[in-house]
C-alpha cells in the first residue's frame, strides 16, 4: 500500500514538473501565432493602401491626361471654327493658316490621350470604353485637321480674286483644268484622311461611357461625315473635269434637253439638242437641233440589247427621237440617243448629258 501511494506520488510530482515546460511551450506558440497574424494584417493593411493609394494616383493621371487633352482642344476650336468660316468664303490660304494654328493644339491632345494612364485605364474592358473614346476623339480630330491642310493646299492651285478663289468653274471664260488636275492628287490623299478620321471614330463604342464624351463623338461623327462628303466629292471631281473640259483632247457632248410635261422615262419628252464642245477648259456650243428637225430613223442606229428590242420596239423606241429614253437607265439610253445624233447629222459624240429646264435653270444660278 505505502508503495502504491509513493508510486502515485512521485508520479504527479513528475506531471507538476513538465506542466510549466508545457505551459511556456504553449504560450510561447500562442505568441508566434499572435505575432504572424499581426504581421499578415499589417501586410494586408500596406497593400489596401499601396492598392488604393495606386488606384488614386492612376485615377489622377488619367484625369489630367483626359482634361489636358479637353483643353488642347478646346485651345484649337477658335482656330477651327476661323477656318471653317473661310473655307465657307473660298479663302483656303486664310483657311489655311488657321488650321496650321490649330494643329499644334490638336496633336497636344493626342499626346496627351495616349499618355500611360490613359492607356493602362484603356486595357479595363468595360471601365476603358470611355478612356478608348477619348483617345479615338482626339486622333479622329487630328486627321480631320490634316485633311483640311491637304484640301486647302490642293485649293489654293485655283485663280484667285480679292483674297479668294475667283472659281472653281470658269474663269475668264475657261475652265481651269490645269488647277483641277493639280488639286486631284492632295484631294485624294484629303479624302483619305477623312475616311480614316471617319472610321476612328465609328469604331469607338459609345455605349457605356460618359454621356458628355458620347455627346461630343456624335458631334464629331456629324462634322467628320459632312467632311468626308466634301472632300470625296471634290476628289472625284478633280478626277474627272480635266478629261471632261478637255483637258487631255477635245471632247464633244450632247445636251438632250428634255421637257417633263410629257414624261418620259430619264426625265421627260426631248425636245432639242445642242452640241457642246469643250477643248482645254474652253466650253462653247457649236450647234444645235430643235424639235422639228428630230426626225424618224428608218432603224435603230446602234445595236440594242434583246430584253430592250422585247420592251420597246413596239413603242419605237429605236426609229423616233421623241421615244428614244423610254429606258429609265441611262446608261443604256445614253448611247442610242448619241446613235440618234451620229445618224442624223454624220457627228460622233463623247457623251450624253441629258437636262430638264430645273437643272438647267440651277446651273444658269451658279
Amino acid at each position: 500500500m505505502n508503495g502504491t501511494i509513493e508510486a502515485m506520488t512521485g508520479h504527479a510530482a513528475t506531471s507538476d514538473r513538465e506542466t510549466p515546460a508545457a505551459e511556456r511551450e504553449r504560450r510561447h506558440r500562442s505568441r508566434r501565432r499572435r505575432r504572424r497574424r499581426t504581421r499578415i494584417r499589417a501586410a494586408v493593411r500596406a497593400a489596401v493602401v499601396a492598392i488604393a493609394g495606386g488606384l488614386a494616383a492612376l485615377g489622377a493621371g488619367f484625369a489630367w491626361e483626359t482634361y489636358s487633352a479637353y483643353a488642347s482642344l478646346q485651345r484649337a476650336e477658335p482656330m477651327l471654327a476661323s477656318a471653317r468660316a473661310a473655307a465657307r468664303d473660298a479663302k483656303p490660304a486664310d483657311a489655311g493658316r488657321a488650321l496650321r494654328e490649330a494643329h499644334p493644339h490638336v496633336r497636344a491632345a493626342v499626346s496627351r490621350a495616349s499618355g500611360p494612364f490613359t492607356g493602362i485605364v484603356a486595357a479595363v474592358p468595360v471601365a476603358g470604353r470611355s478612356a478608348r473614346g477619348v483617345r479615338a476623339g482626339a486622333e479622329a480630330a487630328e486627321l480631320a485637321v490634316r485633311a483640311g491642310l491637304g484640301a486647302t493646299a490642293a485649293a489654293e492651285a485655283f485663280p484667285t480674286r480679292d483674297g479668294g478663289i475667283a472659281s472653281f468653274g470658269f474663269v475668264n471664260g475657261r475652265i481651269p483644268v490645269e488647277a483641277w488636275r493639280d488639286a486631284a492628287a492632295p484631294l485624294e490623299a484629303a479624302d483619305e484622311l477623312a475616311r480614316r478620321a471617319l472610321a476612328r471614330v465609328h469604331a469607338a463604342d459609345r455605349s457605356l461611357i460618359l454621356p458628355p464624351l458620347a455627346r461630343a463623338l456624335s458631334r464629331l461623327d456629324e462634322d467628320l461625315t459632312e467632311l468626308r462628303k466634301a472632300t470625296g466629292q471634290a476628289a472625284s471631281l478633280a478626277t474627272v473635269i480635266p478629261a471632261l473640259a478637255g483637258g487631255e483632247g477635245r471632247k464633244r457632248y450632247l445636251l438632250a434637253f428634255q421637257n417633263p410635261a410629257e414624261l418620259r422615262a430619264t426625265g421627260g419628252l426631248l425636245g432639242g439638242v445642242a452640241l457642246l464642245d469643250a477643248n482645254a477648259g474652253v466650253i462653247e456650243i457649236t450647234d444645235t437641233l430643235p424639235d422639228n428637225d428630230l426626225r424618224p430613223l428608218e432603224q435603230a442606229p446602234v445595236k440594242m440589247p434583246d430584253w430592250y428590242v422585247t420592251r420597246y420596239e413596239r413603242l419605237r423606241g429605236m426609229t423616233i427621237w421623241q421615244n428614244v429614253n423610254m429606258e429609265p437607265h441611262f446608261p443604256v439610253s445614253a448611247p442610242l440617243i448619241a446613235g440618234f445624233y451620229r445618224a442624223t447629222t454624220g457627228t460622233e459624240v463623247d457623251g450624253v448629258i441629258a437636262l430638264d429646264p430645273f437643272a438647267l435653270s440651277a446651273m444658269l444660278e451658279a
